[in-house]
């Protein structure tokens, strides 16, 4: 059975998250942010299919997106304990929204990569890896090199015995 290649892999959204985390570490650093460090190191971990950094990964990103509702609601909600002065003046309410809306585009900018690693495509292929069984179909691979005996899928990913 021969494979289209208008067909995506199922490890697109694994490569996408990878890539996206590098590029967020990146991002991170210009702005002097040593976090990125860790981003950038998952990424590059995730794209191996490492299941630990794969851990890491979606906990960092959830941490960045619990941080960035926090903010926004502290924001919205003027919480007490959060004093919102720009140069010595408090922000007005047009201000407060602008930056509301900023950590909700913060808060986003780390949902993507979170949505892609969560994906059940993905959760499936790190889970391949382990049992080496087909992605496409579900058989044991373990014997056989380069495509699936029973669908033809190619094998993506061989495994140092």
């Amino acid at each position: 059975m021969s494979e289209r290649s208008d067909t995506p892999t199922p490890d697109r959204h694994l490569k996408r998250a990878a890539t996206y985390l590098e590029v967020l570490g990146w991002l991170q650093l210009l702005g002097l942010n040593l976090g990125g460090i860790l981003f950038i190191a998952a990424g590059r971990e995730v794209r191996q299919r490492n299941r630990t950094w794969w851990w890491v990964a979606v906990l960092l990103c959830a941490m960045y997106v619990a941080a960035a509702a926090f903010i926004g609601l502290g924001i919205l909600l003027q919480m007490p304990g959060i004093r919102l002065n720009f140069w010595g003046r408090p922000l007005q309410i047009s201000e407060r929204w602008l930056l509301f809306c900023l950590a909700g585009v913060f808060g986003a900018i780390f949902t993507v990569p979170l949505v892609w690693l969560l994906a059940p495509q993905t959760r499936r292929l790190l889970a391949v890896d382990r049992t080496r069984r087909c992605v496409n179909c579900g058989y044991d691979v373990r014997a056989n090199t380069g495509r699936c005996p029973e669908c033809g899928f190619a094998i993506t990913c061989e495994k140092a015995k």
